[in-house]
């Protein structure tokens, strides 16, 4: 099984695993994003090192949010399709940590 973010996130959260709040944005027309900001907007495919491959924006106002979104759905990151964003509160932290299981 090859989740992308917004479903893994999903799936733990079910689980009662804290996971920050997001939207899932199918188009961009009309979204509004929850709170002040920021916000980081992610392109929703199943490949690792979107960032660096420019699927991942951090804004700092609505503009921008619905800048990164005008510009990521409907492109390709790594050969995929970027179909969704997952568009969540940014959380400053010091460390990231991620996680991979095969059964």
């Amino acid at each position: 099984m090859l989740l992308i973010e917004a479903d893994g996130k999903a799936l733990l959260a079910r689980h009662g695993m804290v996971v920050p709040h997001g939207s899932l944005v199918r188009t961009g027309e009309d979204f509004a994003p929850d709170g002040t900001g920021p916000w980081v907007v992610k392109a929703q495919v199943p490949v690792a090192g979107r960032g660096k491959a420019g699927g991942i924006f951090v804004c700092h106002d609505t503009v921008a949010v619905a800048a990164a979104l005008a510009r990521l759905l409907g492109a390709q990151i790594k050969g995929h399709p970027v179909t969704a964003c997952l568009v969540e509160a940014a959380i400053a932290r010091a460390d990231e940590h991620y996680l991979s299981m095969m059964i």
